[in-house]
């Protein structure tokens, strides 16, 4: 094996110019996406476009950049073109492994981006069951039994946690499929692979048809139109090409056409797994810098229009809680909220503040001891309705009550535990349970997990009938509620975030 060979000088300035648009474009791109992904990780401009499935997308085009493009290209400029170095058995077997894990990436990659397009379809179909104003059944719901579609399969067909599996494992069922059959029966194998790319686009094109007409704020309706068809059709010219090459390996073709031909798979390759980084990561960054000055240029016109007129004077634009306080604003930042898919946050504080003031009205004198530590309240519309979770804890309340017949002084802190622990475990499983959420709010995960320590599935819980000190009863309410007021402070973040976007829309304008 002859180091560097330039008996084909055109070659080698092919794949050596591959080579540098790798590490000048192609590696910085997938440094600064995934410092990207890391810095913004809870934004909802990612959460909302399924971070995981983008985490998942970017690492491994990045990993095909920085290692199976180099595996594919290094052999061909050591051994001086691509049909020589496909006479060398080491140099063939790399070039091999790194065309079969291209070919896994770029099936898994269509996989991930179909899945994609079916996890937007359900955010979709979400929204426009709850923008006809039947949002209010949320509350008053655990989400089962409500009739729609969404709410009670987003955990059976919408679960990124189930998705994944299954991509990988039909991906690798695919290439392992070709790769047989490009040993046992070369004639069947293109056939298969132009009947899966078939089918993909197929299913694309028929859940593509069935969205329902929706403006999404967050643009990512645009986004993944774009990218399924650069996708899609760089990974078929990819396809054409590596086909095209597959057949001529034992050809007479010279080096140098064979050269063009290997070069046009690595370009292709390129620029389809660069192309994913930047649509993914870049991309999404960009439009919300966008996004964030439009907001704040509209934001600076509504302010200077309130500054000039008397009907405006007394705007408040500097936080969404005065909004809420009264039902048209709650009600009109709901439908902001349904544009961008972030409705259930605005849910999550509705619930656990309704709780939270009924523990004040239940237990005042236990509630002013913890007025310190728990200072986290939200006041909401008088006319909203009651929650079903914290109307059921009423009543349980009451009911206990009515069997007692001792001072409230002395049970006012214990007597109803096991209503207080009913309540809270509805609401980790209704906002929290990262397995069967159905309208998952997103917090960190240490936050997380220290709920699931108290409500999760492997919980053990202390009731009224167990036999616990006060004390550690009296611990445990007020452990609870600490950490719900934390992932609370969590959800009061992504809301700020929210409203500096609400704030710029012409209904906030007309509102205000």
């Amino acid at each position: 094996m002859a180091i560097l060979n330039t008996d084909n000088t055109i070659g080698l300035s092919m794949r050596i110019a591959g080579m540098s648009l790798l590490v000048l474009i192609a590696w910085p791109m997938c440094i600064f996406g995934l410092h990207i992904l890391r810095r913004h990780w809870n934004n909802v401009y990612f959460v909302k476009r399924q971070r995981t499935i983008t985490l998942v997308i970017t690492a491994q085009s990045s990993l095909s950049l920085f290692v199976f493009v180099p595996m594919l290209t290094i052999p061909c400029i050591i051994d001086g073109s691509y049909k020589k170095a496909s006479d060398v058995p080491t140099s063939r077997m790399i070039i091999q492994a790194g065309l079969y894990t291209a070919k896994l990436v770029a099936v898994s990659n269509t996989l991930l981006v179909f899945t994609r397009i079916w996890l937007y379809y359900f955010n979709v179909r979400s929204s426009r069951e709850l923008a006809n104003e039947q949002w209010t059944v949320l509350l008053n719901s655990l989400c089962h039994g409500v009739g729609w579609f969404t709410a009670e399969n987003q955990r059976r067909y919408a679960s990124q946690g189930r998705l994944l599996p299954l991509v990988y494992l039909l991906s690798a069922c695919i290439v392992a499929l070709y790769a047989v059959l490009l040993e046992l029966a070369p004639i069947a194998a293109n056939p298969t692979m132009i009947s899966y790319w078939c089918l993909v686009i197929i299913a694309s094109v028929i859940v593509w048809r069935k969205y329902p007409a929706f403006h999404d704020e967050l643009g990512i309706r645009r986004e993944i139109k774009i990218f399924a068809i650069i996708w899609l059709g760089v990974s078929l010219a990819g396809f054409v090409l590596s086909t095209t090459s597959d057949q001529h390996i034992n050809t007479s073709v010279s080096d140098q056409q064979a050269d063009v031909l290997w070069a046009g798979i690595l370009f292709v390759l390129l620029v389809s797994l660069t192309a994913t980084v930047y649509m993914h990561t870049v991309h999404v960054y960009a439009c919300f810098i966008k996004k964030q000055t439009r907001s704040q240029r509209n934001l600076n016109k509504v302010i200077l229009e309130a500054s000039l007129s008397d009907k405006l004077e007394n705007v408040n634009v500097k936080s969404w809680k005065p909004i809420i306080a009264k039902m048209d604003g709650y009600e009109l930042f709901v439908h902001h909220l349904i544009k961008e898919f972030s409705l259930e946050n605005l849910l999550f504080l509705t619930e656990f503040a309704q709780f939270k003031a009924m523990l004040i009205q239940l237990y005042p004198t236990k509630m002013v001891e913890l007025k310190e530590e728990l200072p986290w309240s939200l006041q909401l519309p008088p006319k909203l309705k009651m929650s079903r979770i914290v109307c059921e804890f009423h009543k349980s309340v009451d009911s206990a009550s009515s069997e007692d017949s001792h001072a409230e002084t002395s049970h006012e802190h214990l007597l109803h535990l096991d209503a207080f622990v009913k309540a809270c475990s509805a609401l980790y499983a209704k906002y929290i349970d990262s397995y069967n959420a159905s309208l998952e709010i997103n917090i960190s995960s240490m936050k997380r997990s220290s709920l699931a320590q108290l409500y999760g599935s492997n919980a053990a819980m202390v009731g009224d009938g167990d036999a616990a000190t006060s004390g550690h009863k009296e611990e445990m309410f007020k452990t609870s509620l600490l950490r719900f007021q934390s992932a609370a402070l969590d959800i009061e973040a992504l809301m700020n975030d929210s409203f500096t976007r609400f704030k710029g829309t012409e209904a906030a304008k007309e509102y205000w």
